[in-house]
């Protein structure tokens, strides 16, 4: 399945473009070796960001695909995790399997958000800190027998996102969690979940 994709405006969090793009996302850093933890605590990161929505510009201000404000920090950040400055994606990600971001100019396709979450994978600027002391490498791979998923949403925020904190990031992450089949301390995969997982081999 494509990611759901709109030109302005994030997705709800109950809203079935957001299951699909949660489990999107899920499918393909699950495969680079992240935990649903994990991943749960970059869902419950990108509610706060982008709505769930890849296309989405900071403001929904769509700029055009030569605008010098991508290359400006502050308003202009893009994507799902809404990288700040878009440049930061928009050069960097260019030679990811289904790059294609949504510019004024140029229509996007849907998908982009691949291109994104593989780009995340490998270069996200992510610095532990002291109250989440976590690698990169340890978030990917942390598990609720180790970790809260309030921890691991706070330690994402913290260590990657680094903006204005909101307590709604913990409830959608949690969400997720549920949502998604709670991985369980054994390492069981809902059913549904695996059969999607199937389909995309």
């Amino acid at each position: 399945m494509a990611f759901s994709c709109k030109v302005t405006g994030g997705y709800t969090m109950n809203s079935a473009e957001a299951l699909n793009n949660a489990t999107e996302i899920y499918n393909i850093l699950y495969g680079k070796g992240w935990t649903l933890e994990a991943v749960c605590g970059l869902l419950g990161n990108i509610q706060s960001e982008s709505g769930y929505n890849p296309w989405r510009w900071q403001g929904d201000s769509v700029l055009y695909s030569d605008s010098p404000n991508i290359n400006v920090q502050s308003g202009h950040a893009y994507g799902l995790c809404q990288w700040d400055p878009a440049a930061k994606y928009i050069n960097g990600g260019r030679n990811y399997s289904g790059y294609a971001p949504n510019f004024a100019d140029i229509s996007g396709a849907v998908t982009d958000g691949r291109a994104q979450m593989l780009f995340l994978d490998e270069n996200a600027d992510y610095y532990p800190t002291a109250s989440y002391p976590l690698s990169y490498a340890q978030y990917k791979a942390a598990t609720i027998n180790d970790y809260s998923i309030d921890y691991l949403t706070r330690a994402w925020f913290y260590n990657f996102e680094r903006g204005t904190w909101d307590s709604g990031r913990v409830t959608a992450a949690e969400y997720w969690y549920t949502t998604l089949g709670g991985v369980t301390p054994h390492g069981n995969i809902p059913i549904w979940l695996m059969f999607k997982l199937k389909e995309r081999r």
